[in-house]
């Protein structure tokens, strides 16, 4: 995360400055700070595992050493590759970036059937795997961005990248915490088994967060690209344009995986009794919504390169989500800790849209919130019906219950979506 924000975002909000071999360089020289910047933090943190252990997670208690290490090597390699892959998304280039996508995926399901299923390496074998399918990723990718990059390194580059995103460093700090906040925080109140179940849901709520990424990675590039020859109006003026869109697109994801989140966790828990994590998956994939609906105000700061505001921002949530955190996890336990990141993003929009605006003003789309909001809510009393009645999916009450839920979203929805596939029906006749 530290990396991107150093180098990636400046990569990202940069490189429209350059032209031919100039932007070759100052790309080159992006990456080749990233590795350097990666090697050092990783191995400052390596030399500080027992502290970091110790400190931040006490109830655990087994050898973490030859874990740690792996752990560190793959985090130089995510951390180059999430760099490339931001400059990807600069070149609007989503064929390729879902090619790469796929290419990842394909080689984590490999390498973890060989290492993990033929030769039981077990937990670290999975980590072993990450790093394997990472790092073939990565030569695969930097064999297409061969032509992109030249490897002259020039400090003046590295000098305005820096003075760009240094205020991005601390923004991301703040955001690396409050990502892990939940999880250290639980772990004060909660079992070790509680945490698991929470960080099963996460996972599977996080399918949200890919949503999100995409549709962020679609409209951020076209943006950037389009400030400068355009009045600040025009980009408000599209900016709330895309924001409706963004609920169109990613609410509907939502809805489905309320419908599927139980089915899920009966299928993909195995033999832990994680079918009441469907809360959780519920909970965590709202946050997402809601964070989707703020990042318009961040990234309208960063169109601007108003890297201070976005600091202020990031430690507000920050704070604001550290105090919500605390409070949820106390009183409520893991199922309330999973709308904690949805609360505390709800009461950052207005700040955001507030901070925003003296730069960039993007109306909130208020027709379609109040229509997701409605949704939402009718689609959490089926999940909470579920929860409170113990219904699975061998009751007949359960199905009743995901009929009427799936008529809410197809009610909702339905239409936005039947849209969509005619215009790509009609556009790829055309």
């Amino acid at each position: 995360m530290l990396s991107v924000a150093l180098f990636g975002q400046a990569l990202l909000r940069l490189h429209v400055d350059f032209e031919g071999d100039e932007k070759k360089r100052f790309i080159g020289t992006m990456l080749l700070a990233a590795v350097l910047f990666s090697l050092i933090i990783a191995f400052v943190v390596y030399k500080w595992q027992l502290f970091i252990f110790t400190n931040l997670y006490p109830n655990i208690t087994s050898p973490i050493k030859d874990y740690f290490f792996i752990a560190c090597l793959w985090s130089i390699a995510v951390s180059i590759r999430a760099v490339a892959m931001t400059f990807l998304k600069g070149l609007e280039k989503p064929k390729t970036i879902l090619f790469q996508n796929f290419l990842y995926g394909f080689l984590l399901i490999t390498t973890l059937l060989i290492v993990v299923g033929h030769f039981q390496r077990g937990l670290l074998g999975v980590m072993e795997s990450l790093l394997i399918a990472e790092t073939l990723a990565q030569i695969v990718l930097a064999f297409y961005l061969r032509k992109h990059i030249t490897l002259k390194p020039r400090v003046r580059y590295l000098q305005k990248a820096i003075k760009f995103s240094w205020p991005l460093l601390p923004g991301s700090l703040a955001m690396l915490i409050y990502s892990n906040l939940d999880r250290i925080i639980l772990s004060q109140f909660v079992s070790l088994s509680e945490v698991g179940m929470y960080g099963f849901g996460l996972m599977l709520g996080n399918i949200a967060a890919l949503a999100v990424s995409s549709y962020i990675s679609s409209y951020s590039p076209r943006l950037i690209n389009i400030v400068k020859d355009n009045d600040p109006g025009t980009i408000s003026k599209l900016a709330s344009q895309l924001m409706i869109d963004n609920i169109k697109f990613v609410a509907p994801i939502i809805g489905v995986l309320f419908l599927i989140s139980s089915i899920l966790a009966a299928l993909l828990g195995g033999s832990n009794n994680f079918e009441n994590a469907s809360i959780i998956i519920c909970g965590i994939a709202v946050g997402h919504l809601v964070r989707s609906v703020f990042l318009f105000y961040s990234n309208g700061l960063f169109l601007y390169s108003k890297s201070m505001a976005i600091l202020g921002l990031n430690i507000t949530l920050l704070a604001i989500g550290a105090i919500i955190m605390y409070l949820l996890a106390k009183h409520t336990g893991i199922y309330g800790m999973a709308l904690a990141t949805a609360i505390a993003y709800f009461i950052m929009i207005p700040i955001g849209k507030y901070v925003s605006n003296a730069w960039i003003e993007i109306m909130l789309p208020t027709k379609e919130i109040v229509i997701t909001l409605l949704v939402i809510c009718s689609l959490s009393i089926g999940e909470l019906i579920i929860l409170l009645y113990s219904f699975r999916i061998s009751n007949y009450e359960y199905w009743i219950i995901k009929l009427v839920e799936f008529g809410i979203v197809l009610g909702a929805w339905g239409p936005i979506i039947y849209k969509l596939y005619r215009q790509y029906s009609t556009k790829k006749e055309a």
